[in-house]
């Protein structure tokens, strides 16, 4: 089956560091703790029957998943790939900080140049990720080949940029449908916006079985104290890297609302406004490789 490309860039992994992205994964993690936690609850039920004994993290970026999935699969090996040096450096922190330093292993990898030399995995986790390389269908088959007879594949990805403004904005800021606006910048204008096709048929075209898809709502606690205190600094920088990456598609009057958002000292500053909180949805797709 011919699929159409997912995607018109890649980085396989992270790439070079990039000390803003490695903020806003850190505060992704914050803000959705309680998600990552259902997350991988509902893979480890799903491969009850695995050994359960080895845990690749496919572009583990700063080691939120590498943590949650060394957490959840407390007698595995987890081992943590990317492109990015950098991005590897802090899951070993991460690890040493997490008392995990025992449990997890690190690999500088780069994807698109083949699959890495590994132990067979019980599951292999990539989130976020599948969309940016370049040749998924390649990957995948790579996946298959690292999977233990009977190993789980998990895919996670987002379904649309992060999104935090609500709909009823001031309209002295901007006329209405401004979030629609930037997601639609975002997705088209290479600002690092998620695009990624039904994964599905791609796996089941990669030899892997079984294949379940479930779409995770993304609505975190508003009483929840970690993620409130995460969710308006993620925005901030979300709006910083869209204004940076993807500003030329939006018109004058987007754009200038888009600085007065990002004006700590105006009167429609992003803290001034009320209900902002990230929304959206997640879609996981899980899979095994046949015994």
């Amino acid at each position: 089956m011919t699929h159409p490309h997912p995607h018109p860039h890649h980085t396989s992994g992270h790439g070079p560091a990039d000390p803003s992205l490695a903020r806003m994964l850190d505060l992704d993690a914050r803000i959705l703790h309680a998600h990552q936690r259902e997350l991988t609850a509902w893979v480890r039920r799903l491969a009850r029957d695995t050994a359960g004994r080895v845990v690749v993290d496919l572009g583990a970026g700063t080691g939120t998943g590498t943590v949650a999935l060394a957490r959840r699969f407390d007698r595995a090996v987890v081992h943590a790939v990317d492109a990015s040096a950098a991005m590897l450096d802090r899951v070993a922190e991460r690890a040493v900080v997490d008392g995990l330093a025992d449990r997890i292993r690190t690999a500088h990898a780069d994807l698109d140049a083949g699959w890495p030399a590994l132990p067979p995995a019980d599951l292999v986790w990539a989130s976020l990720m599948l969309h940016e390389v370049a040749d998924p269908a390649r990957l995948l088959a790579g996946i298959h080949d690292g999977l233990a007879p009977g190993g789980m594949l998990a895919v996670v990805e987002m379904d649309g940029p992060p999104r935090f403004l609500p709909d009823d904005l001031d309209p002295d800021l901007a006329r209405p449908g401004l979030a629609d606006r930037l997601d639609d910048a975002v997705t088209h204008g290479g600002a690092g916006g998620p695009a990624h096709p039904d994964w599905a048929p791609w796996l089941r075209d990669a030899g892997i079985v079984d294949v379940a898809t479930r779409v995770f709502r993304i609505d975190p606690d508003p009483a929840d104290p970690i993620a409130a205190a995460a969710t308006l600094p993620y925005a901030r920088a979300w709006l910083v890297r869209v204004r940076d990456r993807a500003a030329d598609r939006l018109d004058a009057g987007d754009r200038a609302a888009l600085d007065a958002l990002l004006d700590d000292d105006g009167p429609h500053a992003l803290a001034r406004i009320p209900g902002v909180a990230l929304r959206g949805t997640r879609t996981a797709y899980v899979g095994r490789r046949p015994r």
